[in-house]
């Protein structure tokens, strides 16, 4: 009731994260969480709810698929030839955008980079890019938000 003006006036900006539990001892809380955040779209102008739903024109790095996270290492130079190689022979792996997100720079290194020279700069520089498209996909997401509701 308090931060109600502030999704409603069309002269702030704000955003609401509902962030949700995918253990089953955080069920109650998750779902609280979910009812909350839907009764305040409720409340906001219909023009502003649509825009939340709209669909973006990139996709986050924790969504890619392993297709997807393999392209895009190509594209910026970071899947070195030889992890390439041994990559393909453990496709189907749990290499999902998600998964890798998740990892630290020892892990990306064991990952992609073991037994490559430089594997630590390389995992470094992986895990710097990795972050940085991350920010990038949510500025633009942000920015398409931000056009929708004007």
């Amino acid at each position: 009731k308090i931060l109600h003006p502030a999704f409603t006036s069309r002269k702030t900006k704000a955003c609401l994260i509902g962030t949700v539990s995918p253990t089953s001892s955080d069920t109650e809380t998750t779902l609280s969480t979910l009812l909350t955040v839907k009764k305040v779209m409720k409340g906001l102008p219909e023009e502003i709810a649509a825009s939340t739903s709209q669909s973006p024109t990139e996709i986050l790095p924790r969504a890619w698929t392993e297709k997807h996270l393999l392209d895009w290492m190509t594209d910026k130079n970071l899947l070195h030839p030889r992890a390439a190689a041994a990559l393909a022979q453990i496709s189907g792996s749990q290499l999902s955008g998600r998964h890798v997100m998740r990892m630290t720079k020892l892990q990306l290194k064991q990952t992609f980079y073991n037994d490559i020279p430089q594997g630590d700069r390389l995992a470094e520089k992986l895990f710097v890019a990795l972050r940085a498209e991350n920010d990038r996909i949510s500025r633009l997401k942000m920015k398409q938000n931000n056009r929708a509701q004007k």
